[in-house]
């Protein structure tokens, strides 16, 4: 496989970078990280938050007419979760990790308290109603040890672990590990997804206004929840709480 890498000091956002290039490049994947994003982004608009060369800010872009490993686009996000989940177990196998729906990762501190340490964020680029490119973000907080105050009490970061890795390193693991989850079979990636997500019957919170029970996660990855005698579907673009672990 061609991958083309490009690496930056400082960038506005390594996803919106991969997502220019794409336009020029047909035959290739693409891998653009940063020592710092000025405007990197999370789910449903919120600030990727990170000091300057202490975090992995990484983005895998390609076109599907030269990577297409699945059918199913949801699978590229449980792909790109399984991979992240499974390299923090790699380099961190004494701590739990969990996922919280639909592309965080959390892990459990020595506090008893679970802490966010990466995020994914997908985007898939359509030409009328097909999709021609998707662009995988994932942050991971490596080296930074002080957070800002809104974020402090549920970030935490390989350092703060007790582990002792650079951000190249971890960019060159998590590489390694998204190409060897991409090649597994479809099914068995969204079933492990479900499994690592265990929200079945979970109680949870939705977008701070109701209240419901998840009765299944549904083929295209969004939820089935059964809320005030109604059932209702939650996908990406809605705010979810409920107790991962």
């Amino acid at each position: 496989m061609n991958i083309q890498r490009h690496h930056f000091g400082s960038i506005s956002s390594t996803s919106d970078y991969a997502k220019e290039l794409l336009s020029e490049v047909c035959e290739a994947c693409l891998i653009v990280s940063a020592d710092y994003q000025s405007a990197g982004r999370g789910r449903n608009g919120r600030v990727w938050q990170g000091e300057f060369g202490q975090n992995l800010y990484f983005s895998f872009a390609f076109k599907h007419s030269y990577f297409s490993p699945f059918e199913g686009l949801v699978n590229y996000q449980s792909a790109s979760c399984l991979a992240v989940l499974n390299l923090m177990r790699l380099i961190a196998g004494e701590r739990k990790f969990f996922l919280k729906y639909p592309n965080d990762v959390y892990v459990r501190c020595r506090d008893s308290v679970l802490r966010k340490i990466s995020g994914i964020l997908l985007e898939h680029i359509y030409v009328g109603n097909e999709p021609e490119s998707t662009v995988i973000g994932i942050g991971i907080n490596v080296c930074q040890r002080k957070f800002p105050k809104d974020i402090a009490g549920n970030t935490t970061s390989l350092s703060l672990l007790a582990y002792d890795f650079t951000s190249e390193r971890i960019g060159e693991l998590l590489e390694q590990e998204l190409l060897k989850t991409f090649e597994k079979g479809e099914r068995d990636i969204f079933e492990s997804w479900k499994s690592e997500l265990c929200i079945v019957g979970k109680k949870v919170r939705i977008n701070d206004e109701q209240d419901g029970e998840v009765l299944r996660v549904n083929a295209d990855g969004s939820l089935l929840v059964c809320s005030a005698n109604e059932n209702i579907r939650i996908d990406n673009g809605d705010k979810i709480r409920y107790e991962i672990a």
